[in-house]
């Protein structure tokens, strides 16, 4: 019992022959900038000496790194006499590289579990249900391979979003029921997941980030052309049509859903696709894509890499396409842009080498940096009156670019540079 504070942890982890900690009847005080009621940041760094240990009854968190790298294996001992009920927080990194942890400490009252807290625990299996968790931050669990972890899946509040990596690797989990309200899965969440078979409806669920249950038992054994989730989020193409026209329940192509798809030519969307995910063709052999039958928004890489392409169509109510959206598709040689269009992003065009035509639209008022970076063919270019701003280098080593007419009064600086046959900038009389 007593009373002890940051001081008190530094000798205790100098102590080499300290195999068992028993703080049960503990009370941790305010000293220096440690809290009260918390184990400090790295109060047991690499400790290889301590294996088992009962927390403070009164803890309410537990610090940054606190046993990271540490051969800590058991906590409480599975005493379920002991209560550690106050303890609501657990800091990033808290037991990463924790290869010995067999039992994690009591998590029923924490509500979000921090980035890496439990990262590369490959011998972690005493996690149960985690009854209260709201959301569960990058690489959480990333590798716990013998871990089981199961939410309320009846809960109206737990667990919002899963973090990128946050279960990657975890080869055990089987049938993990994910609760209704869960809105936001992180990239490669579920990446290896080999068991895992069930995860729930997910009738909420807004953003899935790329390859988020690529190698999952659910995925590779699924027997439809269409994985859909939700309210329509498509999240992979498993079927072999080269012309696709994506089904009508279909409002969400997600993350990487069609990533490296070698199958599909030509795709269509239809009136009630409104969004296409950041990566969702990424690196795919489409050639043409016609996305003109609703304004549809296009994220980030959506088209990345796609080397075949060559022609694109969009609806005028489009108002986004994002950074990279068509970055080194090589073989586009026209363009015509929204009329909603706002903003022609950073890197959207970079590298497309055939581009030869573009119609910039008459809603654009931005080019952002890069935005037709290294368009080697693009020949001439009209500036609509519209667009209030070039950002630098938009038109950088675009080497056959000769001819530019501005309709209005943008500032360029420096968008031209490396154009080295430019030979006419012409502005319309007025502006």
């Amino acid at each position: 019992g007593g009373k002890i504070d940051q001081r008190d942890f530094v000798i205790m982890n100098q102590m080499k022959s300290l195999l068992e900690l028993d703080l049960r009847n503990a009370a941790v005080v305010e000293y220096d900038i440690n809290s009260v009621n918390t184990i400090p940041d790295k109060a047991f760094y690499n400790n290889q000496t301590l294996q088992s240990m009962y927390l403070p009854q009164s803890i309410e968190a537990i610090g940054k790194l606190a046993f990271s790298g540490s051969v800590i294996s058991t906590f409480n001992l599975n005493d379920l006499s002991v209560k550690t009920e106050y303890l609501t927080k657990i800091g990033e990194d808290a037991f990463k590289d924790c290869n010995c942890l067999v039992i994690a400490p009591d998590l029923s009252h924490v509500t979000i579990i921090e980035r890496g807290v439990f990262e590369n625990c490959s011998n972690l299996a005493g996690v149960s249900c985690l009854p209260v968790v709201i959301e569960v931050k990058d690489a959480a669990f990333k590798n716990c391979v013998k871990a089981t972890i199961q939410f309320n899946a009846k809960s109206s509040t737990c667990l919002e979003k899963v973090g990128d990596y946050a279960f990657m690797g975890c080869t055990s989990l089987n049938k993990m029921t994910l609760p209704d309200n869960t809105e936001s899965i992180g990239q490669y969440a579920f990446y290896n997941c080999k068991s895992l078979e069930k995860l729930g409806e997910l009738p909420n669920i807004k953003n899935i980030g790329g390859h988020a249950f690529e190698n999952t038992a659910w995925i590779n054994n699924y027997k439809d052309d269409y994985i859909i989730l939700g309210d329509g989020m498509l999240i992979s193409y498993c079927g072999k049509a080269e012309n696709l026209t994506l089904q009508e329940n279909i409002k969400t192509v997600g993350a990487s859903a069609f990533l490296d798809n070698k199958t599909v030519k030509n795709l269509k969307t239809t009136k009630n696709t409104k969004s296409i995910q950041e990566g969702a063709f990424e690196s795919s052999a489409i050639e043409t894509a016609d996305l003109s039958a609703s304004g549809v928004s296009i994220a980030d890489k959506a088209f990345s890499d796609c080397i075949k392409l060559k022609e694109v169509k969009f609806s005028d109510s489009t108002s986004k396409i994002g950074k990279n959206a068509f970055k080194n598709c090589n073989l586009l040689k026209s363009i015509s842009l929204p009329k909603a269009l706002k903003t022609v992003e950073s890197n959207t065009f970079n590298l497309c080498s055939s581009l030869k035509n573009v119609n910039l639209g008459v809603g654009v008022t931005v080019i952002e940096e890069n935005a037709f970076d290294s368009c080697i063919s693009l020949g001439m270019i009209e500036i609509p009156e519209n667009v209030s701003k070039i950002e630098d280098d938009a038109f950088d080593n675009c080497i056959s670019l000769t001819r530019v007419v501005v309709k209005g009064g943008p500032k360029i600086g420096s968008a031209f540079k490396n154009c080295e046959n430019l030979e006419e900038v012409a502005f319309y009389a007025g502006t």
